[in-house]
């Protein structure tokens, strides 16, 4: 519910009447709305560390990866209201800072690894800084869902996503990658549309 509605919206009166329990239950297993939102943000982390294993493992390349790694915000994106990251931001900052610490770590570190392997399968160039770069699309993505940045009742979102990612790509990528990335454009793009 919180992703679909955002956080301050949703009243724990609604939540325990979706889940089938009384209001009464859900203090007794959280304390507060906090301790839920908490528990809920670290079982998505939980669910997206996996989702980037699934992606590593599941690909051929390292464009493949980024790429699966794109469609999957895509998709993520229509499903999380865009408030959401505003009401974590403003009325939950500790557990906005843990969730900046999850992706500093694990996403910053996924994307340095695979513009490393890249360069090295010679899908990348090979003279660009990795550690730079890496670091450019992490703060990129966080920039295309920033309400300061372009108003989401105005811009739709997944297309900033799209076109910054696009972007991104065809400066990073040597002749060999993007045949690839224009072959994964056009077979994989469907599957989640």
């Amino acid at each position: 519910m919180f992703f679909k509605y955002g956080l301050r919206s949703v009243t724990m009166d609604q939540i325990a009447c979706e889940i089938g329990i009384s209001k009464k239950t859900l203090y007794e297993i959280f304390e507060n709305k906090k301790e839920l939102v908490k528990c809920v943000i670290e079982e998505q982390l939980e669910k997206e560390e996996r989702n980037l294993c699934v992606c590593v493992t599941g690909s051929e390349n390292v464009v493949q990866q980024m790429y699966r790694q794109c469609l999957h915000l895509r998709k993520q994106m229509k499903e999380v209201n865009p408030v959401l990251t505003f009401e974590l931001r403003k009325f939950f900052p500790e557990i906005w800072e843990r969730l900046q610490m999850f992706k500093k770590g694990l996403v910053l570190n996924w994307i340095r690894g695979t513009l490393e392997q890249g360069k090295f399968d010679g899908f990348f160039r090979p003279e660009l800084d990795s550690t730079v770069l890496a670091a450019l699309r992490y703060y990129e993505v966080g920039l295309g869902l920033r309400e300061d940045f372009l108003d989401p009742e105005t811009v739709e979102l997944n297309k900033v996503q799209d076109l910054l990612f696009d972007h991104f790509l065809h400066g990073i990528l040597t002749a060999k990658g993007r045949q690839l990335y224009e072959h994964y454009k056009r077979t994989e793009f469907n599957e989640i549309n």
